[in-house]
């Protein structure tokens, strides 16, 4: 918790692993893309945090969504990347 006014009751705010297992298609991954990290919606993304996890996450919302077609990212990732208006 960072402190800040709304912090828990505010929506769209998510907790990195959750982002990050997402996209590389973890078991773990809970994330409901239609209420929670609905990319079709969202206009604008912030990242607070640093570090490899922070510089990943930007990466992946920010890079071609084609060019992860020749990785083993899930197909229903990169379709919501290209899909998504961030």
């Amino acid at each position: 918790m960072l402190g800040l006014e709304h912090e828990t009751t505010a929506t769209g705010i998510l907790h990195s692993r959750r982002v990050v297992n997402w996209y590389n298609g973890s078991l773990d991954d809970n994330l409901n893309m239609q209420t929670e990290f609905n990319l079709k919606k969202a206009r604008d993304v912030t990242i607070i945090g640093n570090g490899n996890i922070m510089c990943d996450i930007v990466r992946i919302l920010h890079k071609d969504p084609t060019e992860f077609e020749k990785t083993d990212m899930s197909k229903v990732v990169i379709d919501a990347l290209k899909e998504s208006n961030v």
